[in-house]
Parts: structure tokens; sequence; C-alpha cells
């Protein structure tokens, strides 16, 4: 715990935090939005997440090359910036008729800086913390991308649910449907299929 009373090793936990978040909400959402709403096959998203693919390699690269001459701090917040700026790219351009190329070059930005971050967060933890203590340092680093990415899946994906089932029912009341054609249509739609239960009653 004492680690943390250092400013810069706190920073990069918190950064690996958010970056997994953001990793997570990324991959998960967007392939769930392209393949319902946008009705992309697996193939073509396949070829936007390859560009994302490439960012983080090729920015990974370049960043262990920086960071090995300028330290950490730049690369870090270049990589924040760059990931929190192609996120914003990828919710502009996402809709039920995008196209390949223009998602594909929004999730390329947002490969940089993820590829960027990734490199840094950790050589920043261990840079501060005695040689004995590196491989604490490091394994906390990696706890803190974990939680990250738990806790995106699970917050997003309650947000979404409650966000879908919330509108929907608001709109099936508008269609005037009975109460227990309600709750069958929001089952289908969250759940995927009806039930034979639901199909009883």
């Amino acid at each position: 715990v004492e680690l943390f009373a250092d400013r810069t090793f706190t920073g990069a936990n918190v950064v690996a935090f958010t970056t997994n978040f953001g990793v997570f909400a990324v991959f998960f959402f967007t392939i769930l939005y392209l393949q319902l709403i946008a009705g992309f096959s697996g193939y073509r998203i396949a070829l936007d997440f390859l560009a994302m693919a490439l960012g983080m390699l090729g920015a990974a690269g370049a960043a262990g090359w920086w960071v090995s001459r300028w330290g950490p701090r730049w690369p870090t917040a270049l990589g924040c910036l760059l990931a929190g700026g192609g996120l914003v790219a990828v919710q502009q351009v996402l809709s039920p008729t995008v196209t390949t190329a223009e998602l594909a070059w929004t999730l390329g930005v947002v490969g940089l800086g993820f590829g960027m971050t990734l490199v840094t967060m950790t050589s920043s933890a261990l840079t501060v913390v005695p040689p004995e203590r590196s491989g604490m340092a490091a394994s906390t680093v990696n706890t803190s991308r974990e939680l990250g990415g738990v806790l995106g899946g699970a917050v997003l994906g309650a947000i979404v649910n409650g966000q879908l089932t919330g509108h929907l029912s608001a709109q099936l009341r508008g269609l005037g449907l009975p109460t227990n054609f309600e709750s069958l249509v929001i089952n289908s739609v969250t759940h995927g299929s009806i039930g034979s239960g639901a199909v009883a009653s």
C-alpha cells in the first residue's frame, strides 16, 4: 500500500485501470453494435479491428523507443489523448450505415493511443520503485488493468441494459401493448429468445 504514496505510481495504476476500461468498452460494445445494428459480418468486423491491432503494435514499438530515451511521461499523456480522441471519433462515425473505411481509421487512432499507453504505464510504475519491489509494482499494475476490464464490462453492460430496457418499455407502452406482451418483447430483445415459459403463458 505504501507504494501508492508515490504520485507517479498511483497515476500509472489509474491509467492502467481506465485504459482497460476503455479497451473492453471498444471491443465488446462496438462489436455488438456492428453485428446487431449495422449488420456487419464477422469478416468486416475483423477488418476494422485489424486496424486497431496494427495501431497498437506500431505504437507499442514507438513508445518503447521513446520511453528509453526521454521517459514515460509524455508518451503516456499522448497515448491517453489519442485513445480518448479515437473513442470520440468512433462514437461520431458509428451508425447503422457506417462503412468499413470510416470505422477503420478511427479504430486505428484508438489502437495508437492504447498501444502507447499500455507500454508506458508499466514503465512508469517500475521506474519509481526499488528494484526489489519491481515484481510487486508490475503485479499491481496488472491487477489495476484486470479490474478496469472487469468493471468496464460490468458497469457499461448494466448501463446499456438499463438504457435499452428503459427506452424499449416506454416505446412499447406508447404502442399500447398489453403488459404481458411488453415483458415478452423485452425478454426476447435482452436474452435473444422468448423462452418456453413465456410462450406457454
